[in-house]
């Protein structure tokens, strides 16, 4: 019986193994895909790499102090929005005998009034 046997790609750096087709690690987020260049080349671009990345530093150097006053500026922007809630207390009061019979005269009165009302539009017409 000939057995089948599945080569997963692992991570260089974490040792996850990797999904096919995947470019990035899930697990650390280092470049897991094709590799442009042989071993042999790999320290010259590695080099290349590396000053390139240097250049676009120097060029887009921003200033570290005013990196920190925006922080800070951001930081008490976000301090200065956020609302203290207010707690709320709810009391449990018991029902009052009265309101309940006050409710009810007040709907037969409005009751009794609509039926007068209703009685004279219709018989003195």
């Amino acid at each position: 019986m000939a057995e089948a046997t599945l080569e997963k790609t692992v991570c260089e750096k974490c040792g996850v193994n990797i999904r096919e087709n995947t470019q990035f690690c899930y697990n650390c987020g280092s470049s897991v895909g094709a590799r442009l260049v042989e071993d042999s080349n790999a320290s010259q671009v590695d080099a290349e790499t590396q000053a390139a990345l240097a250049d676009l530093a120097e060029k887009f150097k921003i200033d570290e102090d005013a990196d920190d006053k925006m922080a800070k500026a951001a930081a008490e922007r976000k301090k200065a929005r956020v609302i203290p809630r207010k707690t709320k207390e709810f009391v449990w009061e018991s029902k009052d005998e009265a309101s309940g019979r006050l409710v009810f005269l007040i709907a037969l009165l409005i009751t009794v009034t609509a039926a007068a009302i209703v009685f004279v539009a219709v018989f003195w017409r």
